[in-house]
């Protein structure tokens, strides 16, 4: 492993211990001073590299655990590893250096938000499960890591990559998921043991870290049957709820049975998962660790025992699909439980060469509360005060919800309780994040933040409910055509150009069909 830039000399540690000298092609002459004694040393460069490459991969061990690990690997000399401890510091010193050039190297007005990225975090904020749709190619994928990466804190149980932040996990979709084994997991018939998910990985993972947002990319996920391989998460998305205590919770993905039953007596479902069964003490930040980085929190196992593995608040799904012959349409089942958006290229210009995306860490990642849902049920939101709205709010609300049920009546696309809800939700994630930001340069150049709610009906009607219509002329364009008129006459210019767009698709003879999807 290369680590850019090198020591250089001149080069001190922390702590003092290791000074580099002079280097040449092949090694370093460094200074150490330890207890006392002051040596100079011949640090091979293959062999620190080496010592990165394993130390990234294991932050905690101990420099005779690496020196053992490592020892015998490759054609160096042995007898170059009696230098354990000072390998160890150096291959910290280059890490550190490494991570303080990926963060600099980053463009400082990286996390500078584009109207795209407003409509986005809103939109996750409110409901943790998002479908992002669009030609292959445009950045769906891309852009999932790009918010794992700017929300990722300087945190080296997180940062331990440089090409995957660890607050993002990226799963595949296969044309054969027609259950939710590769989500949830199963039990062996072979061996009786339980099949642990990285999925199942990943939710233990985030509930380490609470306050920080863990992407889910659920890559080309209408390649299967979304309703069968993942119909498990759709139901408990809608368990979710706000506690007394103010916590958001859901049912079991996975029940707690699976982790209460005997199995074979060398497998511990909790060691798969992540956790060591061994108690070193608590660190200043709440984790329990174990020298190989593993975390222990007896807490969470108790909690898994007694409730099962649920869905942390923290984390957000975020699925990418390409609609066309190859892919497996939603039902609206699926689409009535996600915020939807559509990515879409334009045409390309000069700003094309001069505006560099970097998937790096950031000096200042985005809080946290940008993006977490701290509210479930809008009734319960404001009969405990946490939000008011006023009458003549309510009353365009209700007015907004109840016109556009006039205008899909006859229609199979009539929306309910679940987009009114939505739609105060979002009403009031957008003024949340407005007070967050109101004292940081957070926004882009000439970027207006609006929160006006004929704001967010543009928004619900792009989000919600244009995407539950397609079908063939009959079906879909009376409905269309009064959308398309109450659009226009609200200025809700989003909404308005993609209807017009799928009146369109119907063709001069009215013999196509229509969707929200290019």
């Amino acid at each position: 492993m290369n680590i850019i830039p090198n020591l250089c000399i001149g080069d001190v540690s922390p702590n003092g211990q290791v000074s580099i000298l002079d280097e040449d092609r092949l090694s370093y002459s460094v200074l150490n001073n330890s207890k006392g004694a002051v040596g100079i040393r011949t640090i091979s460069k293959s062999l620190l590299n080496e010592f990165i490459g394993y130390i990234i991969e294991h932050p905690d061990n101990t420099p005779t655990e690496v020196r053992n690990e490592l020892c015998g690997r490759t054609k160096i000399d042995k007898f170059e590893y009696g230098y354990a401890s000072t390998l160890c510091i150096m291959a910290q010193m280059a890490i550190s250096k490494r991570n303080a050039y990926i963060t600099d190297k980053s463009n400082e007005n990286q996390n500078r938000l584009s109207p795209d990225d407003i409509s986005y975090i809103s939109a996750i904020k409110t409901k943790p499960f998002v479908i992002l749709g669009g030609f292959s190619g445009t950045g769906k994928s891309q852009k999932v890591k790009e918010l794992a990466f700017a929300t990722c804190p300087n945190n080296s149980h997180l940062r331990t990559s440089e090409t995957t932040p660890g607050n993002y996990l990226l799963l595949s979709v296969k044309p054969n998921w027609h259950d939710a084994t590769e989500i949830t997991g199963f039990r062996s018939s072979v061996n009786r043991n339980y099949y642990v998910t990285d999925f199942m990985r990943f939710l233990i993972k985030a509930m380490h870290f609470p306050n920080v947002p863990f992407f889910v990319c659920l890559d080309e996920m209408n390649l299967a049957p979304v309703e069968e391989y993942f119909a498990d998460f759709l139901s408990v998305i809608e368990s979710r709820k706000k506690t007394s205590s103010g916590q958001i919770v859901t049912d079991a993905i996975i029940p707690a049975s699976v982790f209460n039953e005997e199995y074979n007596d060398n497998f511990c479902i909790f060691d798969c998962l992540g956790f060591e069964r061994m108690d070193r003490g608590m660190t200043d930040d709440g984790l329990h660790e174990t020298l190989l980085g593993k975390f222990i929190r007896i807490d969470l196992i108790n909690k898994i025992k007694r409730d099962g593995l649920t869905i942390p608040s923290n984390v957000i799904i975020i699925g990418t699909v390409n609609m066309d012959d190859t892919t497996n349409s939603f039902s609206r089942k699926v689409i009535d439980r996600a915020m939807t958006f559509e990515t879409v290229v334009g045409k390309f210009g000069d700003e094309y060469f001069n505006s560099d995306v970097a998937l790096n860490y950031v000096k200042n990642p985005l809080k946290g509360e940008l993006f977490l849902s701290d509210e479930v049920r809008a009734t319960q939101m404001i009969d405990e005060g946490r939000f008011i709205l006023t009458k003549e709010e309510q009353t365009k609300i209700l007015n907004f919800i109840n016109n556009i049920n006039e205008d899909l009546d006859g229609s199979p696309f009539k929306i309910s309780y679940r987009i009114l809800n939505e739609t105060i939700l979002l009403y009031r994630s957008k003024k949340r994040i407005a007070e967050i930001m109101k004292d940081e340069d957070g926004l882009a150049d000439g970027v207006e933040f609006k929160t006006d709610l004929n704001t967010i009906f543009d928004d619900i009607l792009m989000q919600k409910v244009l995407p539950r219509i397609e079908g063939d002329y009959e079906k879909c364009s009376k409905c269309l055509n009064k959308l398309s008129s109450r659009a226009d006459n609200n200025e809700w210019q989003k909404s308005y150009d993609k209807i017009e767009f799928m009146i369109k698709r119907f063709g001069s003879d009215r013999s196509g069909f229509t969707s929200f999807w290019n």
